[in-house]
């Protein structure tokens, strides 16, 4: 059986997205104006409008993200998502594994083995009866160098080699620093939109965001998210927790963590 091209278009989900971009154009509301609205990047607007399931999200989410844009639009696509909920997406979304990739084990470079003296420069020494001299060159030229003075190196830097011959293990990654009881740490790996304000309502931030931020939590936070299931919060000794499902575009209040007693 010939491999399943996982590249090629879905044809339900491509007529779900020209569903949604006919009902946005007939509305007179540009793609920009439409993310905006739904706290979304218009590049993920855009894929689900184009049906590129390769710059969309699982099937689950993207089944979402068509729910939220059609009630936005106040259309009914209940027939289309049916479809879709039965097409390939549903396995595209469960990609083929990766092969396991191969260690190449690196058999050590065996030692440059020193020769001795050419036999011609024998015959020069015993001519000029230097036995001893050739008897010294001799043995110079088969004894090791000695070993630097200290024995040998530590593989304590990245990139060098183990006595064994093996290369040394890399240091692992820095863990990122928990925030203080007083701040909240939003963290993200891909880009979301974002906004956080004060209790009193000043924006602290608002824009795409993908990285780390830490805000003051002063008398509370409050953070909105365009895609809520890609950003994680820890506001002071809490632990990290996801700000909701994909389709829970909602406020989400945080206070200071109140002091151990």
């Amino acid at each position: 059986m010939a491999a399943e091209d996982w590249s090629a278009p879905i044809p339900e989900l491509v007529e779900l997205g020209e569903r949604l971009a006919s009902a946005r154009r007939d509305q007179g509301l540009s793609l920009e104006d439409l993310a905006d609205r739904l706290r979304l990047g218009s590049e993920q607007l855009m894929a689900l409008e184009t049906g590129d399931h390769r710059h969309l999200p699982e099937a689950v989410f993207v089944v979402a993200q068509a729910k939220r844009v059609a009630g936005a639009l106040g259309i009914d696509v209940s027939q289309q998502i049916s479809d879709l909920q039965t097409s390939r997406l549903m396995r595209v979304g469960r990609k083929p594994p990766a092969r396991p990739l191969q260690r190449k084990v690196r058999t050590p470079a065996a030692p440059a083995r020193r020769s001795g003296p050419p036999g011609w420069l024998w015959a020069v020494l015993v001519l000029l009866g230097g036995g001893a001299v050739a008897v010294a060159a001799l043995m110079q030229a088969r004894v090791p160098a000695p070993a630097a003075i200290g024995g040998p190196a530590t593989a304590g830097a990245s990139g060098q080699a183990t006595a064994s011959g093996q290369p040394a293990a890399p240091a692992p990654a820095p863990a990122t620093p928990r925030p203080a009881p007083d701040q909240l740490l939003l963290e993200s790996r891909q880009p979301s939109w974002l906004e956080v304000r004060t209790a009193a309502g000043e924006t602290l931030f608002r824009g795409t965001f993908t990285g780390e931020k830490r805000f003051p939590l002063g008398s509370g936070l409050r953070v909105l998210a365009g895609r809520p299931d890609l950003v994680t919060a820890s506001a002071g000794t809490q632990p990290p927790q996801s700000l909701g499902r994909i389709d829970q575009v909602v406020w989400r209040t945080f206070r200071a963590t109140p002091a151990a007693p």
